[in-house]
């Protein structure tokens, strides 16, 4: 096996330090049972363009106390050699308060970001906490450095996008609302969870559960681990999950090929569990790996195709306790394999949407959609987790056609661009 190839940047470092201390203290307007003692956050601003944006809100109505601090990890190469009971060079790279509307803007200089933290495909990974009386909301997003795709950066007016849409033309920020009170939550507006689909390939809609209208149900536990170095903990290797279904037929049967490149991305959800909580989604990050492989699968009709991810835990104490762990944060760690064994057989799905005639003889391929796994409930510390997209620019699902068939979405813009599709005998629906 060759060795892991890393990447290396120019690094010179730009951070503004602002010399002002703000207190997350309670208001008139918080309900007792969400109020705890004021701690003191030391304010820090970054140059540069902005990462990321949102809102901070109390019982659902916008706050001017809250402070949102951003810390950015490093990529998964360089988190998988951190020794059990060592710490993560996690760094803190903007300590902002929220504006009177609420609001607040997360700034980050492409120049202060070591070639440790940006992967092979150039994406971040960027932790959001936000703090409000006492209380603490993580929340985990991928950054794209689109400044080297020139006709997404002119159609986007800034360098930052997500992870998902640096992919396309129209590259957009991400957009955070953390609520604090009676039911905290946090709604990614760029990436909302009542969109994510279920292994059915179905919207989970607004009302799933694990959601209060559309926003993601969290907890929000004392402020702990916002300013914590989280240290190396447990392995969990060879988690099982479904990634893409697949509907086809005899006369139209699809092959599957991924590749794992630094040349391609995959999202995976992340978890935390706080002091004497429960297990709950954090978000997801976007990541490519130095190591290469891939594999090709079919022909399949009617398949539930998996993958295999490993994750790992990483553990939150306090520098005078450190022994003591006050919360845990399950991330990935890459592959255990792709295309794991046996897939699961699924009654063909009919879509009516956006369809085609394809002729025998044809053979065409798909490399667009959303169609994923993206669980909002963890019955496990480690089950459910997967939010990995089913297309991307190393995923494809291709279609050999040996007798006359219709092809599907289960959207009208056609299906090469459908989350989901189906191609069945020509007349059948």
């Amino acid at each position: 096996m060759s060795p892991p190839r890393f990447y290396v940047w120019k690094i010179t470092t730009c951070i503004i330090a602002l010399a002002l201390t703000f207190a997350v203290a309670p208001s008139a307007n918080a309900k007792g049972a969400d109020i705890l003692p004021a701690q003191p956050v030391e304010l820090l601003a970054s140059s540069g363009p902005i990462a990321a944006t949102g809102v901070v809100s109390r019982n659902g109505i916008p706050t001017s106390d809250g402070v949102v601090v951003a810390r950015i990890w490093p990529t998964a190469d360089e988190l998988a050699k951190v020794p059990e009971g060592a710490p993560a060079d996690v760094r803190t790279i903007a300590k902002v308060a929220t504006a009177n509307d609420g609001s607040f803007q997360v700034s980050l200089d492409p120049t202060a970001v070591p070639a440790t933290h940006r992967d092979a495909g150039g994406n971040i990974a960027l932790e959001l906490w936000a703090l409000l009386e006492g209380r603490e909301i993580p929340w985990n997003i991928s950054v794209a450095d689109v400044s080297t795709k020139s006709s997404n950066q002119a159609s986007s007016g800034s360098m930052w996008s997500t992870s998902k849409s640096a992919q396309t033309t129209k590259p957009q920020t991400s957009r955070i609302r953390f609520n604090f009170g009676a039911n905290p939550s946090v709604l990614d507006e760029s990436d909302p969870a009542a969109a994510w689909v279920n292994e059915a390939g179905e919207a989970q809609g607004i009302h799933a559960p694990g959601l209060i209208n559309g926003a993601v149900a969290v907890a929000a536990p004392p402020t702990n681990c916002w300013a914590a170095i989280p240290a190396g903990g447990e392995w969990l290797y060879n988690n099982r999950e479904r990634f893409l279904n697949v509907y086809a037929w005899e006369g139209a049967k699809a092959k599957v090929q991924q590749a794992v490149a630094s040349s391609s991305t995959h999202t995976v959800g992340v978890a935390y569990k706080p002091t004497n909580g429960n297990w709950g989604v954090d978000g997801t990050v976007s990541s490519s790996i130095s190591t290469e492989f891939g594999q090709t699968s079919g022909p399949l009709v009617d398949s539930g195709v998996y993958n295999s991810i490993n994750y790992r835990e990483w553990n939150c104490s306090l520098a005078a306790s450190p022994t003591v762990i006050i919360g845990k944060q399950i991330r990935p760690a890459g592959y255990y394999d792709i295309f794991n064994e046996p897939y699961e057989r699924l009654a063909h799905k009919v879509f009516r949407k956006g369809c085609a005639t394809k002729s025998a003889g044809n053979e065409f391929w798909k490399s667009e959609g959303t169609n994923a796994t993206r669980s909002v409930g963890i019955s496990t510390p480690y089950l459910n987790l997967s939010a990995q997209s089913g297309y991307n620019e190393g995923t494809k699902m291709l279609f050999q056609v040996t007798a006359r068939s219709e092809i599907c979405g289960n959207t009208d813009q056609g299906w090469p661009q459908a989350p989901e599709v189906d191609i069945r005998e020509y007349g059948t629906r």
